[in-house]
C-alpha cells in the first residue's frame, strides 16, 4: 500500500524533473492518461505539443489501421525524438508548430523536456498555426497540451 507521504514526494519530484516515469512508481494507470475506454475511435489523430511522440505510439498500437497523425511540437529537441520514436510508422505529419487559434509567432522556452512552454520570457521564437489551416478532417481525436506560461495563445 502506497502511503500520501510517498504520493506527494513522486509528485514533487515529477514538478522538479518532469520525468513522468517517477508517477509509475505510485500510479499505474499513467499510459491510459489519454486512452480510456471510453475515449472515442478516430482514424485520424492530433498529437498537440507530442514532447517526445509517445502518445502517438501509444494512439498507434491502439489504432493500428489508423489512417494519419498531424505530430505538433514546436521544441526541435523534442520533435527529433519524437521522429526517431516513430521512424518505422508512415502517414506521421511533423509539424514543428505551437496550435493557436490564427497564425502567429510566439515566445517559447525551449528546454527540450516536459517543461518546454509558450512563456513571454521564452528563449525562442515559433510560429503557431491554427488546426483549421492544416488539418482537413472532419473527425479526428485531438490531444492537446496546454501551456503553462504567461502568455495568451
Amino acid at each position: 500500500s502506497i502511503t500520501a507521504k510517498e504520493v506527494l514526494n513522486a509528485i514533487i519530484d515529477y514538478r522538479q524533473n518532469f520525468d513522468i516515469s517517477i508517477y509509475n512508481t505510485v500510479y499505474d494507470r499513467t499510459k491510459l492518461e489519454y486512452f480510456e475506454y471510453f475515449t472515442p475511435k478516430s482514424d485520424i489523430f492530433i498529437d498537440g505539443g507530442a514532447f517526445d511522440g509517445s502518445n502517438t505510439l501509444d494512439f498507434i498500437k491502439l489504432n493500428p489501421n489508423y489512417k494519419k497523425v498531424y505530430l505538433f511540437e514546436p521544441d526541435n529537441t523534442s520533435l527529433k525524438k519524437s521522429k526517431q520514436l516513430l521512424k518505422n510508422y508512415k502517414n506521421i505529419e511533423y509539424l514543428p508548430y505551437g496550435i493557436s487559434d490564427s497564425s502567429k509567432i510566439l515566445s517559447f522556452d525551449a528546454q527540450g523536456s516536459l517543461g518546454s512552454n509558450i512563456n513571454d520570457k521564452g528563449n525562442v521564437k515559433i510560429k503557431c498555426k491554427s488546426l483549421d489551416e492544416i488539418v482537413k478532417e472532419d473527425k479526428v481525436l485531438i490531444k492537446l497540451d496546454s501551456s503553462e506560461g504567461d502568455q495568451n495563445v
